[in-house]
């Protein structure tokens, strides 16, 4: 009886961890992505597991999708649904499958609440060279002074933005300037 608790204990909380919403921003999925597009939605499959559709493609900004079907996740997923309206224009991240025949939904947007900022800063101060580190909202180990890692690393810090701690998700972005990635902000913080 107490292994069968434990089970959906530890099954209860990896469901809910599955999910969490750690600290992000726009950049990081953009990376993470093998193309950026804004497709109009077109016909579809919607289930409770999945959900695929068909789409035409109105501006290509990163990648090609060479045909492959859309998916995401469908209306039973713990996660949420990423189920879009037809006749819709979104901003789409995805990413392709190991077998290249799909494009799995990193994030989109309705083009109805993405600015011109939010494009150019897409475009032009993205850079996918960068890491950024969250580091500053991890808890500190240790007495006040101790180092969390042994010594620096001038080579990772020089390739390594650290968000602070009052960022915007919408405007952040990390751009390699003179040869150290740097944190800024371009365009309108919600």
């Amino acid at each position: 009886m107490i292994f069968f608790r434990l089970v959906a204990l530890v099954g209860a909380v990896s469901l809910c961890l599955g999910c969490w919403l750690m600290p992000t921003i726009d950049q990081i999925d953009y990376c993470f992505a093998d193309i950026a597009f804004t497709v109009e939605r077109k016909e579809g499959k919607i289930n409770m597991t999945a959900v695929e559709y068909d789409y035409d493609i109105k501006t290509m900004y990163k990648g090609n999708p060479k045909g492959r079907k859309l998916i995401g996740r469908g209306v039973a997923s713990s996660c949420g649904p990423e189920v879009l309206d037809l006749n819709t224009i979104y901003l789409i991240y995805a990413k392709t499958d190991d077998e290249g025949d799909f494009l799995s939904i990193v994030s989109y947007k309705k083009m109805a609440n993405v600015t011109y900022e939010d494009i150019e800063r897409m475009e032009n101060y993205y850079d996918c060279s960068c890491e950024i580190s969250f580091n500053n909202f991890a808890p500190v180990i240790g007495p006040p002074g101790w180092p969390s890692s042994g010594l620096s690393d001038p080579v990772k810090e020089m390739k390594e933005c650290k968000v602070p701690f009052n960022y915007c998700r919408r405007s952040g972005y990390c751009k390699n300037i003179e040869g150290k990635c740097t944190w800024g902000n371009h365009g309108e913080c919600d």
